[in-house]
């Protein structure tokens, strides 16, 4: 089981070894009974110091016996070429999933260039390598053998997913001597079938590859080339941007919003595909799926799946100077005081956070970060981008397009009139518009001898008006802003 922790604006999971009696007997119980008798009979043997159908199981299942992660990633036999410049933190990482806890989900947030898919795509290896070295993969997996057992590397579009997984799937393949020689590979090519590992023809790694009938595929969100497959397991890359159909949140108290958009149907799908084909592998054959994306906002699709707390999912959202290597960065800090709605972010000058209290930052939902002095002229520049793309924060929408709310603020004034009775309307309120208060009647001469009644602004009325009107089709809010240029300030 896992605990979900969250320390200044990211989760992070914590693996839980201790089971009480009561959970050790439900979980026994809910085994089948074959599984529940060898598992009783493991148990006698080891009290007893013996190993014996530990090991007849093992030799069964296995036609080469899985070597441990760390050595899967540092022995060039295995991955050790193509992982040389592993994050320290991305490979500690692995080690856990696949040594540690009995994990089924991976989810890897936070900054951008952190290393989410170089982290996915090495997890995916791990679950491929797993399964090459079973003895029969379809008779392990309870599978008939009439179709591939399908690993999927999926984004938004089928183009991407090839472009970000295809190249570092390929690189593991050709690189890894126990891909490339022990196990090999039928690559499906536009000219026909050969024989050999995955390889690149003209410049673009292939779709799919097949071995003993296990596939790699890459795939679009929606995806189409699923139909049909037995899928495993699969990678779900950059899950925070991807269509939404509707306004997405798990508040309860927004009226009239869905909690639903195009990932997270996808991912409910995928889930029942791979639930519907294959049962649960067990702790002997650790497979996990991959949900990564970089920060958006705090009802995206990766932040609404960790606030449902699953109970075996590894999580680990970073900064991005978090998985920097020793000495790479300066060790001289400056301070960021991450807002919320109740107060903006701010760039604080040395000495400044002296002033916020413990208690005022929690009043205020808000926190502060210590940040390499590397980054200090992306913050200063753009302090939202750099919370939402440096730091891994969620950042708020309407924060995220208004960097500078102080200049914004400047523009209102609570001394010019507005036609509006209130400021904020809900729907069914008593409400009219004061006209009077921003235009004024005169009249103008026709044709005929006749007038005409006009009307213009009270201010500057020979200025044209621009107006924007924000139909709220995503469900949130509607709003009408009308502007005009009153007047030029020469900013140097």
């Amino acid at each position: 089981m896992t605990k979900i922790v969250r320390h200044k604006g990211k989760a992070n999971s914590v693996y839980d070894l201790g089971l009480d009696e009561s959970q050790a007997e439900m979980l026994i119980s809910e085994m089948p009974e074959a599984e529940r008798e060898a598992l009783q009979t493991i148990m006698r043997e080891a009290r007893a110091g013996k190993t014996d159908l530990m090991d007849l199981l093992m030799d069964s299942m296995w036609k080469h016996k899985p070597v441990s992660m760390e050595q899967f990633l540092t022995d060039e036999f295995y991955l050790g070429k193509s992982t040389k410049q592993l994050y320290k933190p991305l490979r500690d990482d692995l080690i856990e999933v696949f040594e540690t806890g009995n994990y089924n989900e991976v989810i890897m947030g936070g900054a951008l260039g952190v290393g989410k898919t170089t982290i996915g795509c090495i997890g995916m290896m791990r679950n491929l390598y797993y399964l090459t070295c079973l003895r029969d993969p379809h008779a392990a997996l309870s599978q008939s053998g009439g179709k591939p057992i399908a690993l999927a590397f999926i984004n938004k579009t089928q183009r991407l997913a090839m472009q970000t997984a295809g190249p570092d799937v390929k690189n593991h393949l050709d690189l890894s001597e126990f891909f490339r020689e022990v196990v090999g590979f039928v690559d499906y090519g536009g000219n026909g079938i050969g024989i050999g590992p995955l390889r690149a023809i003209n410049g673009k790694v292939r779709k799919k590859v097949e071995y003993h009938k296990i596939c790699l595929i890459f795939d679009s969100v929606q995806a189409p080339n699923l139909l049909g497959k037995d899928l495993l397991r699969y990678m779900l890359d950059e899950t925070n941007f991807s269509t939404r159909r509707k306004r997405v949140t798990d508040d309860p108290h927004v009226v009239g919003a869905e909690a639903y958009d195009l990932v997270e149907d996808t991912y409910n799908k995928l889930n029942k595909r791979v639930s519907s084909r294959f049962a649960s592998s067990g702790p002997m054959l650790p497979f996990t799926n991959w949900l990564l994306s970089s920060k958006t906002d705090s009802n995206s699709f990766l932040e609404r799946r960790i606030r449902k707390q699953p109970k075996r999912s590894f999580i680990r959202e970073r900064a991005n100077w978090e998985v920097k290597p020793e000495g790479k960065l300066s060790n001289r800090m400056f301070q960021v005081l991450v807002g919320s709605e109740l107060l903006d972010h701010k760039l604080l000058s040395p000495g400044e956070a002296e002033a916020y209290t413990q208690e005022f930052l929690e009043e205020n939902k808000a926190y502060i970060i210590d940040v390499p002095m590397d980054y200090h002229e992306q913050f200063e520049t753009n302090i939202n981008s750099a919370l939402r793309d440096l730091a891994g924060v969620s950042v708020n929408d309407a924060r995220f397009y208004f960097d500078r709310k102080d200049a914004v603020a400047k523009v209102f004034s609570d001394t010019v009139p507005t036609v509006f009775s209130k400021k904020i309307w809900t729907y069914g309120d008593p409400y009219k518009f004061l006209w009077e208060t921003v235009i004024e009647a005169f009249e103008v001469k026709v044709r005929g001898g006749f007038f005409e009644k006009k009307f213009r602004p009270i201010i500057n009325p020979k200025a044209a008006r621009w107006m924007h009107i924000d139909t709220a089709v995503t469900g949130d809010r509607m709003g009408i802003s009308m502007v005009h240029i009153y007047d030029w300030v020469d900013v140097g």
